[in-house]
Parts: C-alpha cells; sequence; structure tokens
C-alpha cells in the first residue's frame, strides 16, 4: 500500500521525471540534481509506494504497469498546482527565468525566430528561447508533459485536444532562381505544373496542396527532389531550374539573401493561417498567457500579407 505521508513535492516531481525520461542520469539532469540523489529519489519512491515503477532491460529501464498508470494523474495534478502556486505569486515577465521551448517548422522560425529573440531580450531577459523540430503528432505528449510550451503550424491535421488561436496569415508563392525563365514571365497553369518542382515537406510525404489543386484540374507536376527543411531549398533552386512554392514570408525572407525571384503562383491555393498550439492544462497558467500574447504582438508587429 503506498504511503502518502512518505511523499512530498520534491520527490513527486522526480517522481515525474523518472517516469519521462525512463533513466536515472537523464532524470537528474532534467531537474537539476545529482544522479546519487536521483538514485535516492528513486529507492525512497518505490519505499513508499511498494512498487519497482521502473525495472532494468537490458541498457534501458521500463516502467511497470503501475508507474505507467501514475503518468496522467500525475503530470495533471503537478501542473494544476504550478498553475495555483504562480498564479498566487503573480506574474513578472521581468523576473522569468526559464527555457522556452517551442515546437515549429524552420520557416516559422526564419520570420519570427529573431523578433521574438529581441522582444523576449528586452522584457524577459532570464528566458532561454529553445526552438524544436515539430512532429507528425504536433508535439501533443511534449505539450502535455510540459516538455514544450508551445507549438506553432498550419492546422493540416492537428490533434482536436490541443488548443489553439491565430497567430499570422500567410499565402504561397513560388521560387526560382533569378535567371529562370519564370522569373522574367509568369508561366500559364500548364507550363507551372509541366516544370520541374522542389517540394519542402517538413512533417514527411511526397504530395503537397499544389498537387491537390493541379489534381482538381486534371494536372500533375514532376516533383524532382523533396526535402524536409524550409531552409534546404534556396540551395536547391540556386542550382537547377526547379520551382518551390512556398509560405510567403519565408520565401520573401530568402529570396534576397539567396538570389532567387518570387512569383505568384499560377494555381488557385488556399491561404495558410498558422496558429499557436497549447495543451488545455496550461490554459490559464501565467506564463503562458504571458507568452501567447507576446507572439501575437511580435507576429502583428512583425508580417503583413
Amino acid at each position: 500500500m503506498a504511503d502518502i505521508d512518505a511523499l512530498d513535492l520534491n520527490l513527486l516531481k522526480s517522481l515525474r521525471a523518472l517516469l519521462d525520461t525512463r533513466s536515472v542520469s537523464r532524470a537528474a539532469e532534467a531537474i537539476g540534481v545529482s544522479q546519487p540523489a536521483m538514485s535516492a529519489a528513486l529507492r525512497r519512491l518505490r519505499a513508499a509506494l511498494g512498487d519497482e515503477l521502473l525495472l532494468r532491460q537490458g541498457h534501458q529501464m521500463i516502467p511497470t504497469a503501475y508507474a505507467e498508470s501514475l503518468v496522467e494523474p500525475l503530470t495533471d495534478a503537478l501542473g494544476q498546482l504550478e498553475v495555483a502556486l504562480f498564479q498566487r505569486a503573480g506574474f513578472d515577465a521581468s523576473s522569468w527565468a526559464t527555457t522556452l521551448f517551442i515546437l515549429t517548422t524552420d520557416d516559422v522560425i526564419e520570420v519570427l525566430g529573431g523578433p521574438l529573440h529581441d522582444a523576449l531580450a528586452e522584457l524577459a531577459p532570464g528566458v532561454t528561447l529553445a526552438f524544436r523540430t515539430l512532429t507528425s503528432d504536433y508535439g501533443k505528449g511534449q505539450l502535455q508533459r510540459g516538455d514544450a510550451h508551445l507549438a506553432i503550424t498550419v492546422d493540416w491535421t492537428a490533434p482536436p485536444e490541443l488548443k489553439r488561436v491565430r497567430l499570422y496569415d500567410d499565402r504561397f508563392v513560388s521560387l526560382v532562381r533569378a535567371d529562370h525563365r519564370f522569373a522574367r514571365r509568369r508561366p500559364s497553369r500548364a507550363a507551372f505544373a509541366r516544370a520541374e518542382h522542389l517540394l519542402v515537406a517538413p512533417l514527411g510525404g511526397t504530395w503537397g496542396p499544389v498537387d491537390d489543386a493541379l489534381a482538381d484540374d486534371g494536372l500533375g507536376r514532376a516533383i524532382r527532389a523533396v526535402v524536409p527543411t524550409f531552409s534546404s531549398a534556396p540551395g536547391y533552386l540556386v542550382r537547377s531550374e526547379l520551382v518551390c512554392t512556398l509560405p510567403r514570408h519565408f520565401a520573401r525572407a530568402v529570396a534576397g539573401v539567396h538570389g532567387l525571384k518570387l512569383f505568384e503562383t499560377p494555381v488557385a491555393l488556399a491561404p495558410l493561417r498558422y496558429d499557436l498550439f497549447w495543451h488545455p492544462r496550461f490554459d490559464r497558467d501565467p506564463g503562458h498567457v504571458w507568452l501567447r500574447g507576446l507572439l501575437r504582438e511580435v507576429a502583428d508587429a512583425t508580417l503583413e500579407v
């Protein structure tokens, strides 16, 4: 039987770190204690809860069924406690000392990373800004656990349980090298379809919105290369005849640097709406509320469609 009186807040934080990382050393690093201290915490947790919690299997540690059952309620309980304490103490961004983890794609980093860094340096100088690569599940697990604060992307297939709000609007344009024939004269839809294309697919796949739009007109295109990052595109374009269709804000940011030319894509494409995503358990967290507001202010001040 679990001995609740033997548990304290630091032990519960250690338990969450152990279950998140499944490693004594990584858990110790995550909450800033020594490895012997985390090993001692694991021994106390095993004694208090009457369960091994983590079992060694080869070079890995795997959670017991009981430990697995604790992950969600423990995460929720600690999150609610942190929010309650944070709200009671009030929120002062100027004294906030933390690392903000934002999941996104590199086009967003290109257009908003610098302005957001500048705003944080002025308003919250103790904050470190850390971008991470967005995963195909929109980082749902990381957002729920609090391992990441926010995700920024277009809502293609976002999990419905995540909360969201509009951050900024964008639209597609096409990009080619400066001496490409399309740089001199905008192509027809048919000529655009006959050209060879580069596809950026940050979440995987070999098909995009352009292909859907062309298919509606009974057309197809030849995709000769697929890259996982937007920043890979300019290097391809400057040494080839490829055409790449990209979000306009990113395309404008890189075109001049790489000697590329934009043209209006001759295909009807739906506008892009970039949203902020977060887990509902952090909806009223004062730090989250402040950060979401700051990001929207930065986007409004930086970007125009």
